[in-house]
């Protein structure tokens, strides 16, 4: 069955190895679980609820990629596009959680039926290079900004933002947490670079245990209690409660429909997802071999795997899903099937019934370190990939970059980017390089940015 499944013989892979992978994969993602259930409790949500949801859309869709596409991809809710919904969508912009979960089950439909088609490669083929490297470290910065603020070691004051005060406890704590996190990934150990996050949010957890046991005071730290219980406790309060209804008695997807932002919102959290997934799947795909000759994904079948990911992530409970690059981890230990991408599946389903371990690292001074880890990893990598030597791609990208972190949102970042972008390339007499389709894409911007003034004057 497993032979039928994986094609384990055609690909050179054993049992042993794709399992083992997998389990490698498994705990280097592991913090996603506590760290989107702590983001989504912060607005509101049943925080268990949320975790319930992560590990079992994470679960289910890393099964679907294994089986379906028979790729060594695990996938779990998107770092970046959780802080985005969380802080930006619902903490700015005033949507209710239910609302911001409706617009990201329409992005998904998006999403879905872009991948169906061949819209998808068209979008993410009239898209620079330059500006796609742009928007993931513009994410990056945004992401560790996220992380620093949620932590309160970036605070409110009289210059907007400044650092917090250092006599407190838990801006302390993590702060050692960054600097544990950033620690294990200077150690020049592939193994340990590769778990750094985890072993980072471990240590910080042990010190806080053993802080709070020698007197210090850290303000909102959870118990420990094994009290293991109902395991699908609080599931009830986050699945299925975009199809409900508002106070008004308006349907949540209806209510979302009549603010001019939304549209905006739905254009930039599907565009995110396009360049996120794809680019990891190609990256992935790309180390274990199943790329063509054009260096494209061979078949269909990942790019729908994960586009079902996004179709049911908000039903369920939980932000949009997408393809993590932790999964290199598993190529890079000999995974080339599905057969690894299962077993990380089953390990998240499995930890669903685990959610009182977890509950310390909820602490938002301990998952700090994994919103700017990541964030720093995504602002790194993206970085060295844009071309400095050209003016135009240089303003962009820092007028992006800026402005992303500045007004707190992707979307104004990037439409404020690509927009700057196409001015400049008219500049610079080189409007006829620009991709049609990029040009349709500033223009939405544009009209966006016009009707949210028009409906703020009236």
């Amino acid at each position: 069955m497993l032979e039928q499944l994986f094609q384990l013989k055609k690909r050179k892979a054993s049992i042993v190895t794709e399992v083992l992978a997998g389990v490698i994969v498994f705990f280097s993602m592991i913090y996603i679980l506590p760290v989107n259930a702590s983001i989504f409790a912060s607005i509101g949500m049943n925080q268990q609820g949320v975790f319930i949801a992560t590990a079992l859309v994470a679960g289910l869709i890393s099964i679907v990629m294994g089986i379906y596409a028979n790729y060594p991809v695990a996938l779990a809710s998107g770092m970046g596009m959780n802080a985005y919904v969380a802080y930006t969508v619902i903490g700015g912009l005033g949507y209710a959680w239910q609302e911001a979960f409706a617009l990201l089950f329409v992005s998904g439909i998006f999403f879905f039926l872009m991948s169906l088609t061949s819209l998808r490669r068209t979008i993410i083929n009239a898209i620079p290079q330059d500006i796609k490297a742009i928007l993931g470290a513009g994410l990056g910065a945004f992401i560790a900004f996220v992380g620093l603020r949620n932590a309160n070691v970036i605070v409110a004051g009289p210059t907007l933002v400044t650092l917090a005060s250092l006599s407190s406890p838990a801006v302390l704590l993590a702060l050692a947490g960054i600097f544990i996190a950033f620690l294990f990934f200077s150690i020049p150990n592939a193994r340990i670079n590769q778990l750094a996050i985890l072993l980072a949010m471990i240590v910080t957890a042990f010190l806080a245990i053993l802080l709070t046991q020698l007197g210090v005071n850290f303000e909102g730290l959870p118990n420990l209690n094994l009290n293991f219980g109902n395991p699908f406790e609080g599931y009830a309060d986050v699945a299925f409660q975009i199809f409900g209804s508002n106070e008004q008695g308006t349907p949540y997807l209806l209510a979302v429909l009549v603010r001019p932002e939304t549209y905006a919102i739905i254009f930039s959290l599907t565009m995110v997802n396009v360049f996120d997934t794809t680019a990891t799947l190609v990256a992935i795909g790309k180390g274990a071999g199943l790329l063509n000759e054009k260096q494209e994904l061979i078949g269909n079948q990942a790019i729908v795997a994960d586009a079902v990911g996004a179709l049911i992530c908000a039903p369920l409970g939980t932000s949009t899903v997408t393809s993590y690059a932790e999964s290199t981890i598993g190529v890079q230990s000999g995974a080339k099937t599905g057969l690894t991408a299962v077993t990380v599946g089953l390990l998240f389903i499995l930890s669903i019934f685990l959610f009182p371990i977890f509950t310390i690292f909820t602490y938002a001074p301990v998952t700090a370190m994994a919103l700017v880890s990541v964030g720093a990893l995504m602002f790194m990598n993206n970085l060295k990939e844009i071309r400095w030597n050209d003016i135009t791609i240089a303003f962009t990208a820092f007028v992006t970059i800026i402005f992303m972190i500045l007004t707190y949102s992707i979307t104004s970042g990037l439409g404020i980017g690509i927009l700057l972008y196409i001015v400049m390339m008219f500049g610079s007499k080189r409007l006829k390089q620009v991709n049609p389709v990029l040009l349709g894409i500033g223009l939405l911007f544009l009209m966006s940015f016009l009707v949210s003034e028009i409906v703020t004057l009236l």
